[in-house]
């Protein structure tokens, strides 16, 4: 099948990249967590349901107020490249990219967006509301996971910007994290990556027992209970705690049925110098960096053309 078959249309299109196979994985991983208690699958909380409070949280309000004063910088950066994309990595439903998108759309900017999510009902909706918003910016979705969409993007030709908002690009191991921006820089030009760090006067404990965020999750394990075919998670006979680790800083819920552990939902929050030595170790030159001090919350641009300019240039001089 020749590569532009499997691209999503132009507009409005959404492309199942493996999405519609996540949850024959998840069930595999499911019944092997029960039985030896190893970490549940975080896809759980994200199939079904959207983030909890994504439109007041102390995250998004930072990095939204960082968004609406470093659009215009971004917009001026890209505005010449010709019909270049924008993968957004777990898009939700876009709406600290649209200040961007809104900003290119005023420009007649005519580039691709393409919003990539698991949470196939969202990003259909999404989708199509942002194709009654905008002219000149194209809007289609990816159904899958993060790494399909970026192998997807490495068919492409063309200037490209990958954004990461929400903490997500690194909201993993140390290890992880790396070979995740590594990737990324690989496949992008720009790299928009927001993350948090544990350092601002806000409370990050707080923010994940919330009413919400508790309805969230126990969200999840009823999407497990679908997947399985049976009613193993009951909050009657579950109990939750969390614990909170520092250097990286790091929340994680544990579920307890019977003396047996299962943790869950693992969240990180990287310091501002733990982040630059993440982009460093992924090959990239030292990033841009926005801040939002009252929410420890920071956008870092990652000018990854130049990276591979320069390391195009060693090459030869070797």
């Amino acid at each position: 099948m020749p590569i532009c078959s499997k691209l999503p249309s132009p507009r409005g299109g959404v492309k199942d990249i493996g999405g519609g196979e996540l949850e024959i994985l998840m069930r595999t991983d499911l019944k092997c967590s029960l039985e030896t208690g190893k970490y549940l699958p975080k896809e759980l909380f994200y199939v079904d349901s959207p983030w909890p409070g994504s439109d007041v949280s102390d995250q998004t309000r930072g990095e939204t107020e960082i968004l609406q004063s470093l659009a215009t910088k971004i917009v001026n950066q890209v505005k010449n490249w010709p019909n270049f994309l924008i993968v957004d990595l777990g898009s939700g439903k876009s709406p600290k990219t649209r200040i961007l998108l809104d900003k290119l759309e005023s420009q007649k900017c005519q580039c691709r967006y393409w919003a990539v999510e698991i949470n196939k009902k969202s990003l259909e909706s999404n989708v199509q509301h942002l194709n009654e918003l905008y002219s000149f910016v194209e809007c289609s979705g990816l159904y899958g996971t993060f790494d399909q969409a970026i192998e997807m993007a490495k068919t492409i030709s063309g200037k490209k910007i990958i954004m990461s908002l929400g903490s997500t690009a690194a909201n993993f191991p140390h290890g992880q994290a790396v070979e995740n921006l590594q990737s990324y820089c690989e496949v992008g030009d720009l790299l928009v990556l927001g993350q948090q760090g544990p350092d601002g006067t806000v409370s990050h404990h707080e923010a994940y027992h919330t009413e919400q965020f508790e309805e969230f999750i126990w969200g999840g394990l009823q999407t497990a209970n679908r997947i399985l075919g049976t009613t193993m998670f009951n909050p009657e006979d579950w109990k939750t705690r969390c614990n909170i680790e520092s250097g990286p800083w790091k929340h994680e819920f544990i579920f307890i049925h019977r003396d047996k552990k299962f943790p869950a939902f693992a969240s990180y929050k990287y310091k501002e110098s733990e982040f630059s030595d993440i982009i460093k170790l992924a090959g990239a030159l030292p990033p841009k960096i926005y801040r939002h001090d009252e929410t420890g919350m920071r956008i870092y641009l990652v000018d990854s053309e130049k990276r591979l300019k320069n390391n195009t240039h060693e090459l030869r001089g070797r």
